[in-house]
């Protein structure tokens, strides 16, 4: 893996949040903590977009080789531009990891054991974002809020890629 491919994957990580973010903006307070049916296993759209938010920053820390970030709880988000906001950050704190990173980095060890190295995991966390962002998707949609396409190439296109 090289680092414009590990960068464009979380560009588009990040152009896909926020397509899903601006689109939950339009639901309902009720519909944001709504139970859905059948359910990802978050419970309901907030619950989804905490529990997407938690992981991406717990991985930052892995990463980053910090403490783990206490979870945050979907009850600590009275909306969705709450959510929004620290997930700029977020987004803000990955940027700044990715651009401070190096091949050698990428490639190498993600951990003191050398069990895989960095780029399977940065990999993950985008996979992960994707299979919660399409559950989200699939709920915004049935809300009547689709946030259209969310796909890898409709990203490229708008990027001029």
């Amino acid at each position: 893996m090289n680092l414009q491919d590990i960068a464009t994957i979380f560009s588009y990580n990040t152009w896909a949040n926020e397509r899903i973010l601006t689109t939950a903006l339009r639901v309902s307070p009720a519909q944001l903590i709504a139970p859905v049916q059948p359910d990802p296993g978050q419970g309901s759209l907030r619950g989804i977009l905490v529990h997407m938010l938690n992981a991406e920053r717990s991985w930052r820390c892995v990463v980053e080789g910090r403490e783990m970030a206490p979870d945050i709880f979907e009850h600590e988000f009275r909306d969705v531009g709450a959510i929004q906001t620290l997930w700029q950050a977020e987004h803000a704190g990955w940027s700044h990891f990715l651009q401070n990173l190096d091949e050698a980095r990428l490639n190498g060890s993600n951990n003191p054991k050398g069990e895989r190295p960095l780029w399977q995991t940065l990999y993950h966390v985008a996979i992960h974002a994707a299979q919660h962002r399409s559950e989200a998707a699939a709920i915004l949609t049935g809300y009547g809020c689709s946030p259209g396409e969310i796909d890898f190439y409709v990203f490229l296109s708008e990027q001029g890629r």
